[in-house]
């Protein structure tokens, strides 16, 4: 069981770095994303799930709003079964397809 939580944990963090790679210029926005994801790679999920919740609060594109709710779902889905918050990182990754229709997600 927990590889498969470090699978989706990886899975999420690959989808939101190829997410974030298309644009070529940085903005405020897109550095917060940045820390966010730093912060998922250092294993701080609060300090992940807070930078990308305070962007979600902004006016930011879709492609930003998808990669916001890829780090909170997987910052809700750490490797740890007892930090586990599966219904939250469900009901995100729901929102998040709901919203980009397009949204693919790999099997490893």
């Amino acid at each position: 069981m927990a590889s498969a939580g470090r699978r989706l944990a990886t899975t999420l963090a690959m989808l939101v770095f190829a997410a974030g790679s298309a644009s070529a210029q940085t903005s405020p926005i897109d550095d917060l994303l940045k820390l966010a994801l730093d912060a998922f790679n250092d294993l701080k999920y609060t300090r992940t799930d807070s930078l990308a919740r305070s962007v979600m609060n902004m006016n930011i594109s879709g492609a930003q709003r998808t990669r916001a709710q890829l780090l909170i779902a997987a910052a809700a889905y750490p490797d740890d079964p007892s930090a586990q918050r599966r219904s939250v990182a469900l009901a995100t990754l729901k929102q998040a397809e709901r919203t980009n229709m397009a949204l693919r997600i790999p099997g490893e």
